[in-house]
């Protein structure tokens, strides 16, 4: 078990000798013929979830995903997603880079002060770092339906149960975990699939639902999320303006951007248009507001016997810098490529030393700005 400074680690079990023998075949791209897929369960269907099933599946792993709600339930959602260039090219990696992704090619930073303009800019393009785009946009909901089309493509390795609400993870005393949980239509608590070697929880729902975390932090902020239309339009540029009130930021969409709006209360038409003023022209709402309570609330230790959290089951964190699905995907990629270079054991025991640097600095910039 690894935990963020300035605490130190809690001493992990070391590798055992079978771990060790499966992690030396593994190095060299081999599988020993006594030793069986490992069984992974996979908690949560979202972008990091499957990111991490597709992976493991096409190296051979035996991978179960749960998830509470519906395939058609998740692919509605309409949230807008931040894709860093890095995340492409996972994506990419795994077959699943969305079709709909919308390239950001310019980013303006801004500051606004009470009664000035702006008192500091920064425009970053994608030419000047010699990369296509600085990011890309895309909905939530079309990012899973490209992972799910690509995990159709390995469906032997693959079993699904939407529709579970998993309620516990409990070692067995061979050392496996039961996955429990109730089906979301109603029924009682029932154990759910065979025991797995490994399961890793990538659910972790909304700020406001969410158990309290060692780290945590609630920033009395709330995120306004909605669509808007500019009269002066620029495709591919993405604005994050820090005002009084809180951090303002517009993704490009096709048509439009997504706004992200962090404040105490909703914003009015007419006070968004005065906090950005008139770069885009006049900004108009094109869907109502979603609001979503904000908060920091992280743990310390990813693993804890053979469960490890990841993604938003690990850290939830300001949307300031949109780079939560970033450092989920991160977790995910880690774990997926010290569990094919090393042994069960070995794996769990490097994981959370291994994910300390980029969390930790990532946690501690959101918080900044929040």
């Amino acid at each position: 078990m690894n935990e963020l400074p300035p605490h130190a680690a809690a001493p992990t079990p070391g590798p055992s000798p079978a771990d060790a023998g499966e992690g030396k075949a593994a190095a060299f791209g081999v599988r020993a013929a006594h030793t069986p897929p490992l069984g992974i369960a996979v908690v949560g269907a979202g972008p990091v979830g499957l990111s991490l099933a597709l992976r493991l599946a096409r190296e051979g792993r035996l991978v179960t995903v749960y998830d509470g709600k519906l395939p058609e339930q998740i692919e509605r959602d309409p949230r807008t997603l931040a894709l860093s260039y890095g995340s492409r090219e996972l994506l990419e990696q795994l077959g699943a880079w969305p079709r709909a992704a919308v390239p950001i090619t310019d980013i303006h930073i801004s500051q606004q002060s009470r009664g000035l303009a702006a008192l500091a800019s920064t425009h970053l393009q994608a030419r000047a770092h010699g990369v296509p785009a600085l990011g890309y946009t895309v909905s939530y909901g079309a990012l899973v339906a490209a992972l799910r089309s690509a995990l159709a493509r390995h469906g032997a390795a693959i079993a699904t149960q939407y529709g579970v609400l998993v309620s516990d993870v409990q070692a067995q005393p061979d050392e496996r975990v039961q996955v429990w949980g109730r089906r979301a239509a109603g029924g009682t608590e029932e154990a759910f699939g065979p025991p797995a070697d490994l399961a890793v929880i990538c659910e972790g729902g909304l700020f406001a639902d969410q158990a309290q975390k060692p780290i945590h932090r609630d920033y009395a902020q709330t995120a306004y999320i909605a669509n808007v239309t500019a009269t002066q339009f620029k495709p591919g540029h993405a604005y994050e303006r820090f005002t009084p009130r809180g951090p303002l930021a517009f993704l490009p969409l096709a048509e439009g951007y997504a706004m992200v709006c962090c404040a105490q209360r909703a914003p009015s038409e007419s006070e968004i248009n005065a906090a950005f003023g008139s770069g885009l022209g006049r900004i108009t709402l094109a869907s109502p507001l979603i609001a979503v309570p904000l908060g920091l609330n992280a743990e310390r230790t990813l693993v804890r016997g053979r469960t490890v959290r990841i993604g938003n089951a690990a850290q939830t964190l300001h949307p300031v810098a949109g780079q939560g699905f970033n450092l989920g995907l991160r977790d995910a990629w880690t774990l997926a490529t010290l569990l094919q270079t090393q042994g069960l054991g070995a794996a769990l025991h490097t994981f959370g030393r291994a994910r300390v640097a980029d969390r930790g600095a990532l946690i501690a910039a959101t918080d900044v700005l929040a």
